[in-house]
């Protein structure tokens, strides 16, 4: 059986990483999915979150799951995009060139999921 996918390999989504359009991290507050705006900057194999500080609204806890998404385009074929799944650390330091009125936090992750809509193409199924 064939079917459709625009999955894509996470490591083809590099480039988005190191260029962010837009990047967003979802996490849970005492039970309410929030999501909140971020910068990110991926750096010497780290992941770097900046959240706005000063009590501005909820921020995961320590070793928090959260997800950041991280994705670009308005039209279908240009849609693409990649989330990660993991556990972010506050972090006393900052990427380089990161902002210092930003709180920085470290993700681990643990999974990657890529899509780009223009590379859809026809699988089979295993």
């Amino acid at each position: 059986m064939r079917r459709i996918t625009n999955a894509v390999d996470s490591e083809r989504m590099q480039e988005l990483l190191e260029r962010v359009p837009r990047a967003c991290i979802a996490f849970n507050n005492a039970g309410i999915v929030e999501v909140a705006p971020v910068d990110f900057r991926f750096q010497d194999g780290r992941y770097w979150i900046g959240m706005s500080g000063g009590g501005s609204g909820p921020a995961p806890g320590p070793d928090e799951a959260v997800k950041l998404l991280i994705d670009e385009g308005m039209y279908y074929f240009d849609m693409r995009g990649i989330w990660i799944r993991g556990r972010a650390f506050f972090s006393e330091g900052r990427p380089e060139g990161g902002s210092p009125a930003l709180n920085w936090l470290q993700l681990v992750p643990e999974k990657f999921v890529a899509w780009d809509f223009g590379a859809m193409r026809e699988v089979e199924d295993r």
